[in-house]
């Protein structure tokens, strides 16, 4: 076959992995996890974590993978994994098997809806734990619904890119985009570009 594949946000190695034909223009979840284990371990200088892993979810379950793999490498205390499963997912139940006042943070490798119930269910008890999200956050979706009413609530999440990133041609291609659509550009709206 002829046809190429060009993804701007499939994370998933599993997505070009023994493909010829088919490229990403963003991280993978591989250097996604790594990064995100560093960044809460020796950046945020974390060692308390907990991984909040969907069962039901390939990106879920492969984004814990590679930060539990990087974390454990560098950490000082074993990091936890609790799963649960879509089908029967109630948030506060997920929460609650958490003793929260001896946990630093929490990684929700999760797309936007499912990290935002379990991000809503860790605020209304506490604010002290530093919660983690992946590119699955929808960009700031999840971010700035917890912030506007969580603002002492620690939030951090990975994205492919940032405005504050735009240099020569990114900047023209923003202010293009921004003339067109009267807003600035989505990640994913660069990264295709």
């Amino acid at each position: 076959h002829d046809i190429v594949l060009l993804t701007p946000l499939a994370s998933s190695t599993k997505v070009t992995e023994n493909h010829r034909r088919m490229f990403r223009t963003c991280f993978s979840d591989d250097q996604q996890g790594q990064a995100l284990a560093k960044f809460a371990i020796n950046k945020l200088k974390l060692n308390k974590i907990i991984v909040f892993t969907n069962r039901d979810n390939i990106y879920s379950i492969g984004l814990s993978n590679e930060f539990l793999k990087e974390a454990n490498s560098i950490s000082k205390t074993k990091i936890e994994q609790i799963f649960y499963s879509q089908s029967s997912f109630v948030a506060d139940e997920i929460v609650s098997q958490v003793d929260l006042k001896n946990i630093q943070a929490i990684f929700i490798p999760d797309y936007v809806t499912t990290a935002a119930q379990l991000t809503k269910a860790i605020t209304n008890k506490t604010n002290h734990v530093t919660i983690l999200g992946g590119d699955g956050w929808g960009e700031s979706v999840v971010f700035n619904a917890i912030n506007s009413e969580s603002p002492k609530t620690k939030l951090f999440y990975s994205d492919h890119w940032d405005i504050s990133f735009a240099q020569k041609q990114a900047a023209q291609f923003v202010k293009s985009y921004t003339n067109f659509f009267k807003k600035a550009p989505t990640s994913g709206a660069v990264t295709t570009y």
